[in-house]
C-alpha cells in the first residue's frame, strides 16, 4: 500500500515537472500563431494576397532574419505580431545587396512595413526582440502582396 501511494506521487510529481512547463510556452506559441492569423485577415481586407508565414521564438534583446523574395514594382506587406510576452518588436529591411531599405522605427507589439522594392531579388528582413520577458518571446510573421 505504501509502495503505491508513492509510486503514485512520484509519477504526479514527475507529470507535473514535465508537462507543467511545456503548456506555457505552447500557450504562448498559440498566441503569437492567433496574432499572426488576425493580422493576416486584416491584411486580406487591405486588399493583400497573403504569400507566406512563419513563428518562432526570441530571446531578450535577440534578432533573426527571415529571407523574402520581393519583386520590383510589387508592394509587399510585412506584419509580425508577438505574444503576451513581447512588448516590442522590431522590423529591418535589407536589399539583395545587404544595404538597409527601411525600418520600423517605432517598435511596438505588432509592427508592420510596407515596401515597394526597387529591384527584384532575395531580401532580409531582421525581426529584433527590443523588450520582452527575461525569457524571450514566440512570434509570427506574416508577408503578402498588393
Amino acid at each position: 500500500m505504501k509502495r503505491s501511494i508513492l509510486a503514485t506521487i512520484l509519477s504526479i510529481a514527475t507529470f507535473a515537472t514535465v508537462l507543467l512547463p511545456y503548456s506555457e510556452a505552447d500557450a504562448t506559441r498559440w498566441q503569437s500563431r492567433r496574432e499572426g492569423w488576425l493580422a493576416g485577415r486584416a491584411m486580406k481586407a487591405e486588399g493583400y494576397r497573403l504569400t507566406d508565414a512563419t513563428t518562432g521564438f526570441l530571446g531578450y534583446r535577440r534578432s533573426t532574419f527571415v529571407k523574402v523574395y520581393m519583386f520590383k514594382g510589387v508592394e509587399t506587406g510585412i506584419f509580425v505580431a508577438g505574444c503576451q510576452d513581447a512588448k516590442r518588436i522590431g522590423i529591418d529591411i535589407y536589399d539583395p545587396k545587404g544595404l538597409h531599405v527601411t525600418s520600423d522605427n517605432r517598435p511596438t507589439h505588432r509592427p508592420y512595413q510596407h515596401i515597394k522594392p526597387g529591384m527584384t531579388g532575395w531580401y532580409w528582413v531582421r525581426i529584433n526582440m527590443v523588450e520582452s520577458t527575461p525569457n524571450g518571446a514566440h512570434y509570427s510573421v506574416v508577408l503578402g502582396n498588393k
